[in-house]
């Protein structure tokens, strides 16, 4: 009953990676134990009688109560846990790991070879300010255990040679090797990865807590051997004679490898190279040189880290000497070992997690206050490399478009990606009406070339998509302050555009200044941009234009899977000399270009007379977002087009496909506010307003949509319609959640892939949102019955000892 509420405590901790560990290794050690049963004499029944095949029947029953006792508890220990696991499955059902990770996320975090150093000097890869550099976080790939628990390691393995030695060894080397992963010279952890339950999980060096856990058991059997006195004569001064001598050889390699990188540094600087730096997630480590000067500082005395290791490593040598000849009692040896593991682990811990003030998490930052003081209830996206990281402005009631969840849910995950690597409206979909981006950075020369991209822009995500065919065939830019340049230059390139003449204009753009006066640049397909897709085999025989200036190439497959190489151009265009400061630019596709022709802009920069950039078009320096606050550590943009977290749509069309949906809401052209996609058709009265794509009834009269209450299980709206409309709410849709208008159950619609909409007719609503998942009550159910047997379980067992020892009571007055 224990040992199920402390598993039941595992999974309620919310990693199921730590209970899944526990499973495997309490298998393996079943197994372990069921191997090492035999059947063994029978015991004498009267008379020296020997009862045949009772030794048998005692290993099927000690076999029997080794499976039974195993099951009992995981299922008691899932049953107390349900109430929080249920809902936990629904939830990891409908997240981005439901249907399995891809393998390279699987092995993020995995654990290099090169960490085994860390065994030794847990703090090898920090440098002098402290800081990591290692190829992953420290906390998942550091494996210390101690300097005198790893030697009473090595005594163990010494002194006690039996089977439950060689199997904690083995329980070491297999749990390091599961957690080196694609490190290891034979991934055994990608057979793991393709059974179920192991395909959704990442982070393999957490496969560590095995291995310590493996290794203090190893270390116990060292020091019960030493102290005890089991072969602790000659063979545990020999064992301890040796640790020493090996702790003097590392501390001298150290020493021998530290002077050779000094005289040798480009050799050293090769071999990092093509080695440390040539493994995976290598990418953000720095230069190789620094990473010499690292390494260096990491094996010196006058680093107080490495120092405190190497006064460790001879102090348990000499202690293990000292135990091994007996000279100390037994009490006083056990205690001091006990006193030098903890001074150890606490030295090792003490620096180990970077102590954080008191007031960085109870007060808010400066951008948080701002933001608190100004953004009055509305949705705040934070992108990525912010000063607001994920789910820290949930702390001070700051509503967040986006956040972080180990279990986050796949569409909204997807939505959240399509939000930042693709020119569309799901950011106002979300309804972040408040945008809080990274400072911006001081403007440097473009690296021209077609080898690597430019600094300015990210050749996977364009600026802006413009659209000759739809209401998003132009963008305006805001130049605050106003700038005095000479020219533009742009990276751009077009889409299903092969058919656009040589030297005819597809886009343009037009510069107004501070006077309002405005120029109109042309932008000429073949000469200041062209189609990306020339050089593919089936556009290059007809396309009627030629390549512009190739600032960036990159390969992609065409429908057929065949690799061609696609291209970026770039195009410097004068402004003239006439003009005053410019306030803005706007950028504009053609229509007489063709319906479906793209303008895709990646790069956009005003240039001064000396060639420098004088400003540099941002996502957020678009028209419908107005600059709110500037500092060093952010900016705050506020987006004017972000749709209401409740509104009504009278336009909607039904599309069961949701990859196709998807791709639908990524193009420029969608407008929120216009139309409303369903992945159902209704029944009822919303049939005649979304059956394929009809149009709803105009609205004839004002419209009223109000929220009067917002929990985290309930959302009132009140709505005053002048028509049939659909009323959506911007909150994810999940299972669970449940309608009523005007108090009578209406269905809940998944709308816009990720958001929840109900048909209202027309006239007054009040519709109600509320929370209540079956998962949780069934959960719930189930835990309060299995506490329930548990403690009946718990008085049958007291009352089993109880009898038994009234019994044996009885027997004794007996004489029996």
């Amino acid at each position: 009953m224990v040992a199920a509420a402390a598993h039941a405590l595992q999974w309620l901790g919310g990693h199921a990676q730590v209970p899944i560990m526990t499973w495997m290794l309490a298998g393996a050690f079943l197994v372990f134990r069921v191997g090492g049963l035999t059947p063994g004499p029978s015991p004498r029944y009267g008379r020296g009688e020997r009862r045949e095949g009772r030794g048998e029947r005692l290993v099927v029953m000690k076999v029997a109560r080794l499976l039974i006792v195993p099951l009992l508890m995981g299922g008691l220990a899932f049953g107390m846990a349900a109430a929080q696991l249920i809902p936990t499955l629904e939830l990891a059902n409908a997240s981005a790991r439901g249907v399995g990770v891809d393998y390279g996320f699987a092995t993020s975090y995995s654990f290099p070879p090169y960490n085994l150093v860390t065994l030794i000097w847990p703090y090898f890869f920090r440098d002098r300010s402290g800081a990591q550099w290692g190829l992953w976080a420290n906390w998942e790939t550091a494996v210390y255990v101690g300097i005198l628990p790893l030697m009473l390691v090595v005594t163990g393995l010494v002194l006690r040679r039996n089977r439950q030695t060689v199997f904690w060894a083995l329980v070491a080397v297999v749990s390091v090797w599961l957690a080196m992963a694609e490190y290891a010279p034979l991934n055994v952890h990608h057979w793991l990865y393709s059974l179920p339950v192991f395909n959704v999980l990442r982070a393999p060096a957490r496969f560590l807590l095995v291995t310590d856990f493996a290794l203090a058991v190893l270390a116990a059997n060292g020091a019960h051997a030493l102290l005890s006195g089991e072969n602790a004569s000659r063979r545990g001064r020999m064992s301890a004679v040796g640790l020493l001598l090996a702790a003097g050889a590392l501390v001298i390699g150290a020493f021998s490898v530290a002077g050779l990188i000094g005289a040798n540094r480009e050799a050293a600087t090769a071999w990092l190279d093509a080695n440390y730096r040539a493994l995976p997630n290598s990418g953000l480590l720095p230069a190789a040189k620094r990473l010499l000067d690292y390494a260096q500082w990491a094996v010196w005395l006058g680093n107080p880290r490495f120092a405190a290791s190497v006064i460790a490593l001879f102090a348990g040598a000499l202690w293990l000497a000292l135990a091994a000849s007996r000279r100390l009692s037994y009490p006083l040896l056990r205690a001091i070992t006990l006193l030098l593991v903890l001074g150890d682990l606490s030295y090792f811990a003490s620096d180990f997690w970077q102590a954080v003030p008191v007031e960085a998490i109870s007060q808010p930052e400066p951008v948080t206050q701002w933001l608190i003081a100004h953004t009055d209830g509305a949705r705040v996206f934070s992108w990525p490399r912010s000063a607001t990281q994920p789910d820290r402005l949930l702390r001070w009631g700051v509503p967040e478009a986006a956040g972080y969840s180990s279990l986050e849910i796949q569409r909204q995950s997807q939505i959240l990606d399509a939000i930042q690597n693709s020119n569309n409206r799901l950011l106002d979909l979300s309804g972040a009406a408040w945008v809080v981006v990274p400072p911006r950075p001081t403007p440097e020369p473009s690296d021209a070339g077609a080898t690597a991209p430019p600094r300015p822009y990210d050749p996977r995500a364009p600026l802006v998509n413009l659209v000759a065919s739809s209401p998003s065939s132009q963008r305006t830019f805001v130049l605050s302050p106003p700038q005095t340049i000479t020219s533009l230059h742009i990276v751009s390139a077009l889409e299903h555009a092969p058919q656009v003449n040589q030297g005819d204009t597809v886009a343009q753009i037009i510069v107004t200044d501070t006077l309002g006066r405005a120029m109109r640049l042309p932008i000429r397909a073949g000469i200041e941009s062209a189609e990306w897709a020339l050089e593919r085999p089936d556009i290059r025989g007809f396309a009627r234009h030629r390549l512009a200036p190739v600032v960036f190439s990159f390969t992609a497959n065409d429908d057929s899977s065949t690799p061609y190489t696609r291209h970026l151009y770039q195009a410097d265009i004068p402004v003239g000399e006439n003009t005053a400061s410019i306030r803005a630019i706007e950028l504009e596709v053609a229509a007489r270009a063709g319906r479906e022709v793209s303008w895709l802009v990646y790069a956009l920069e005003a240039m001064t007379a000396n060639g420098a950039p004088a400003w540099r078009a941002g996502r957020f320096d678009l028209l419908n977002f107005a600059p709110a606050s500037e500092s060093d550590r952010a900016r705050i943009v506020r987006n004017q087009s972000a749709l209401p977290r409740a509104s009504l749509v009278y336009t909607g069309a039904v599309l069961a496909d949701a990859p196709s949906l998807l791709a639908r809401l990524t193009q420029p052209a969608f407008d929120p506010r216009a139309v409303l996609y369903l992945e159902e058709m209704p029944s009822g009265p919303a049939l005649n307003l979304v059956g394929g794509q009809n149009r709803g009834p105009v609205p004839g009269g004002a419209e009223r949509v109000s929220l009067v209450t917002l929990s985290d299980r309930h959302v009132q709206v009140q709505v005053d319609a002048p028509s049939d409309a659909f009323l959506l709410l911007t909150d994810t849709w999940y299972n669970g959640w449940a309608a009523r208008d005007n108090g009578q159950p209406t269905k809940i619609y998944r709308a816009d892939y990720l958001y929840r909409a109900v048909f209202v007719s027309a006239g007054p609503h009040q519709i109600d949102f509320t929370f209540e998942p079956e998962s949780v009550r069934v959960g719930f159910m189930l835990t309060a019955a299995t506490l329930v047997i548990a403690g009946m379980l718990v008085l049958a067992a007291r009352q089993y000892d109880s009898s038994m020892a009234k019994r044996g009571r009885i027997r004794d007055r007996e004489g029996k």
